[in-house]
């Protein structure tokens, strides 16, 4: 399916929704551990998509803040996450640097009374807003499910999709979850090939069309405005027939796979959640079957995009996901929408960032869209290396002078303060076919299941 779009951007946020805890069990995190399981329940929202940051800028108490506790001893996104699960707290100051752990919860900000100093970053957190209207896609969740106790893979009885093949290395081996990403090349990928994914689904329509009702939208497929095409990429494990085929976890980064190969990625298999849980996948795609990425879009226009929470192994400051520096996959069936602003193109994915974000800022660039190499003129021809993955790299959460967020990790599902808004939908074809995405970040994969 390919959607051209070319809308103004529209903010919106972002539900945080999740467990409040004590201070020791939010002070617990870190990043290898998480939360513990608690028991009540907080939502933040906010009118911009996911809070701000003011660079150069110190509150405290008596300077424009009101701290709520000492330093807290976390770094950034950590920090951020118990902000976000603390009463009252609407607003944290943290030193520079990817190991940083200076973090003080404050109770209120106010920018033009707090204390000029280059040392110090304020992030401010989205505030509150009104209920998404009805008739916005539900999205189906990929954790539990409240009908299917069985379906949520960290805890046994695992789905059968928690076993997809995995670093078989061809001795037949099938890994329990938690999976690790030390994924080798020669992984049997024919009898994903074999099931003909798409042909199969399309025996099932009324199947397919709850799937489409749920990231779409009742309206959008009512209306006719969704079809299920061989456009489609990437499909939720909720899909249709999911149960009934063991995607690869391939190397996709070292392999080349023939066009329509069903395929999924090792991204947070590692992560460990905010319940200290790891999972599989939460969906999977296909190999491109054109290379020349027809679906790609133009500046100021929509594209769909995915993301899951990973342990960051990388650590040059154009690899590393930042606050400045937000990395997608481009994931036509996703039902969550980027808008691209200006956007620079590589085609190097997986090989050569083009110095990422810093260098893309400076040019006077909001995102970048690289995409994987390939030389249709090779004895390879029908394969693609890299999984035909497209890279989509958001840059706005370091724009206008806020270079320092480049130094600031930002490892989990949902995007960091200051980056560009998502919707859900089809936001091509107005607000009536589309609403704010809400993300929740007690998840490990991007999602849109706020309230």
């Amino acid at each position: 399916m390919c959607i051209r779009i070319a809308l103004l951007l529209s903010v919106g946020w972002a539900l945080v929704q999740g467990d409040v805890c004590d201070e020791q069990s939010l002070l617990a995190m870190n990043k290898h551990s998480a939360l513990a399981p608690c028991n009540k329940t907080k939502r933040r929202s906010s009118a911009s998509p996911w809070g701000t940051t003011w660079t150069g800028k110190n509150c405290y108490d008596g300077h424009g803040g009101k701290n709520i506790g000492g330093n807290k001893q976390l770094r950034y996104e950590r920090c951020f996450d118990l902000c976000a699960y603390t009463d009252g707290c609407s607003c944290f100051v943290s030193g520079p640097g990817l190991d940083n752990k200076e973090c003080f919860l404050l109770s209120k900000c106010e920018e033009a009374s707090c204390d000029n100093d280059d040392y110090w970053t304020t992030t401010v957190m989205p505030g509150a807003q009104a209920p998404l209207p009805p008739g916005c896609p539900v999205f189906p969740s990929v954790t539990t499910d409240s009908r299917d106790p069985a379906s949520d893979p960290v805890a046994p009885p695992f789905p059968s999709w928690a076993f997809d093949s995995a670093n078989l290395g061809g001795q037949g081996k099938y890994p329990q979850p938690p999976y690790d990403n030390s994924l080798e090349c020669g992984i049997d990928l024919q009898a994903a090939y074999d099931f003909d994914y798409l042909s199969q689904i399309g025996n099932h329509p009324d199947d397919v069309r709850d799937y489409l009702v749920s990231v779409y939208g009742q309206q959008a497929v009512d209306d006719d405005k969704v079809q299920m095409t061989s456009d489609f990429r990437f499909f939720w494990n909720t899909a249709p027939l999911r149960e009934q085929i063991t995607i690869p976890r391939p190397a996709f980064f070292a392999c080349e796979m023939p066009y329509w190969q069903p395929y999924t990625i090792p991204d947070g298999n590692t992560y460990v959640d905010m319940q200290g849980q790891r999972h599989a996948a939460a969906g999977f795609w296909l190999v491109p079957h054109d290379p020349s990425f027809p679906d790609l879009v133009q500046d100021g226009e929509w594209v769909e995009v995915s993301h899951f929470a990973r342990l960051e192994d990388h650590t040059a400051p154009e690899d590393i996901s930042s606050v400045g520096q937000m990395w997608y996959w481009m994931a036509p069936g996703s039902g969550i929408w980027l808008n691209v602003g200006k956007a620079v193109r590589y085609d190097t994915a997986g090989q050569n960032a083009q110095g990422g974000c810093p260098k893309a800022l400076q040019d006077g660039y909001d995102t970048i869209i690289n995409t994987p190499w390939h030389d249709a003129t090779s004895p390879q021809n029908g394969y693609m290396n890299y999984g035909g993955m497209v890279e989509i790299v958001d840059c706005r959460g370091a724009k206008g002078g806020r270079e320092v967020n480049f130094q600031k990790m930002w490892e989990g599902p949902c995007p960091p303060p200051g980056a560009g808004a998502l919707r859900s939908g089809l936001p091509n074809l107005g607000s009536d076919y589309s609403c704010e995405c809400r993300c929740d970040i007690s998840k490990w994969y991007l999602n849109c299941e706020g309230q």
